[in-house]
């Protein structure tokens, strides 16, 4: 079993109705391809975990990163193994309307996090299992704060 959570921002504002037919599209996708997972839409930006066999996961992560909607498409995480976060939805979803839905702020604080991080790393070496540790409980938390 293959992860991928990312965070994007979006090109332009989506209507509600676009959002719902996105959401549609994706879930009857995701059905077809035994992929399941989560997305978080607020304030411009999406957050998704996708979880499935690795070349279908990877395939359908390179569609969202050529997708014109997006814009700086940054992984948070690619992890082989384990076990799914969300196993029964094709595509759970939960709209973050304040900026404190966010858990823990998110954003833009988890994007400050990963450049700290990619700037640490070759500074202190000893910090990777620390921060891998992190990346790797992200999907678990977010499932038990948003009640999943």
């Amino acid at each position: 079993m293959h992860q991928i959570l990312y965070l994007s921002t979006l090109s332009r504002e989506i209507s509600e109705a676009d959002l719902l037919a996105l959401l549609a599209q994706s879930r009857d996708y995701n059905r077809q391809h035994t992929i399941t997972g989560l997305l978080l839409h607020g304030q411009g930006h999406f957050m998704q975990l996708l979880e499935g066999e690795a070349s279908t996961v990877q395939a359908l992560y390179a569609r969202i990163q050529a997708d014109t909607r997006h814009e700086q498409v940054t992984t948070l995480r690619a992890h082989e193994g384990g076990q799914r976060c969300f196993p029964a939805w094709a595509m759970a979803y939960y709209s973050l309307r304040e900026p404190v839905d966010w858990p823990r702020s998110f954003l833009p604080l988890n994007q400050r996090l990963v450049e700290r991080c990619q700037t640490w790393a070759p500074l202190h070496p000893e910090l990777e299992p620390l921060h891998a540790f992190a990346l790797q409980a992200l999907p678990y938390h977010l499932r038990d704060a948003l009640r999943f």
